[in-house]
């Protein structure tokens, strides 16, 4: 039953489709503003994607993300050291 809704047993794809959802939040932001400068605490889109961007930049110095998260983040105009505007 559960299955027939869409259930999601794996916990790193439950992981990665909440990702790719903040990804398009980001996007979604970067393409209006043309920038992934936000203030830690800055809502859009109904998330904290200041926080969502800081532990992006995070996830990166600890080599937590992948190959491919990488370069979609950079797509969008991803600085790594937000120090460096």
């Amino acid at each position: 039953l559960l299955n027939d809704i869409g259930m999601l047993w794996d916990k790193k794809q439950i992981n990665y489709d909440n990702w790719i959802k903040n990804y398009e939040i980001a996007k979604k932001y970067w393409k209006e503003f043309g920038n992934l400068y936000v203030k830690d605490k800055f809502e859009y889109g109904g998330i904290n994607l200041g926080v969502w961007i800081g532990s992006q930049r995070q996830n990166y110095r600890k080599n937590k993300l992948t190959d491919t998260q990488i370069k979609m983040l950079e797509d969008i105009g991803m600085v790594w050291d937000a120090r460096k505007k």
